[in-house]
């Protein structure tokens, strides 16, 4: 069944605000970090490349938090389903924050190393935050479209699920019971 045109504009108005508050707290943070090890850290790029991993870290919990609750609507707390919930939104995060854990230095030693509201290398952290942005977006509707692709295309008697991969690996796999 198809969502009708107020269903899809509720869910991008919703994922844009959320987005809107994950980036704001990416950056916040990401500025704090950055003045906290300042004194401790000499090399640019490096203290850079640590604020932004765990500027990263604060938003991807935070992401995980208000969309689970707002966007995917789910009201469940039970311990299995948080960590089921959990590791698969960490996995799909994980493609675009190595884009931005590699990204920002490399961004940064190509020049855009300039300072903004007075933390260095701000300016490449903005960059790279809307490609980011934009990617989670994109990545999301792509799993999402593929998973309603294969389980439109799947038989009433059989069903598809999603499981991790084994040996402690959190990308998910698609796997098929009949």
């Amino acid at each position: 069944m198809k969502k009708g045109i107020s269903s899809n504009l509720k869910e991008i108005v919703v994922y844009l605000f959320v987005g809107g508050l994950t980036t704001v707290i990416s950056w916040v943070s990401y500025a704090l970090f950055e003045m906290l090890f300042s004194g401790v850290i000499a090399n640019s790029v490096m203290l850079a490349s640590v604020a932004n991993v765990l500027s990263w870290i604060i938003a991807v919990a935070f992401a995980f938090i208000t969309n689970k609750l707002w966007v995917f609507e789910s009201k469940s707390f039970k311990a299995g389903v948080v960590l089921k919930e959990a590791g698969t939104f960490v996995a799909s995060r994980v493609a675009t924050g190595c884009l931005e854990w590699f990204g920002l230095p490399l961004v940064m030693l190509i020049g855009f190393d300039q300072a903004l509201f007075g933390i260095e290398g701000m300016v490449a952290k903005v960059l790279i935050s809307v490609i980011v942005v934009i990617l989670n977006y994109v990545f999301s509707h792509f799993v999402q479209t593929l998973a309603v692709s294969l389980s439109s295309s799947l038989s009433s008697s059989e069903s598809l699920t999603l499981r991790p991969v084994p040996a402690g690996i959190s990308l998910p796999i698609i796997t098929f019971s009949f």
